[in-house]
């Protein structure tokens, strides 16, 4: 076996294994959260916190401009496609 899929395996098996770092999330008062988005519904973030993996629905600009960014652009990242209406044949 080569070096290449060896590598390749190698790399494979540690992206499966590898916990995803959460974002540390700053509100406008300086407490910070560790947590993962879990969702974002209108002017609210569900967030999902590490230490003890409860969510909570917190208002977006409750947080700081930097994080408003980041769910904003995690919003753009995980947007899923609009289904498109089938179309309907005539009867």
């Amino acid at each position: 076996m080569s070096l290449f899929p060896k590598t390749l395996i190698f790399c494979a098996a540690f992206l499966f294994i590898t916990p995803i770092a959460a974002h540390t999330f700053t509100n406008n008062k300086g407490k910070k959260i560790n947590a993962d988005i879990v969702s974002v519904k209108e002017e609210l973030v569900k967030l999902k916190l590490k230490k003890n993996n409860k969510t909570y629905n917190i208002p977006i600009s409750s947080l700081s401009q930097k994080d408003q960014d980041y769910i904003k652009q995690w919003q753009k990242d995980n947007a899923k496609p609009v289904e498109e209406e089938a179309e309907k044949p005539d009867t």
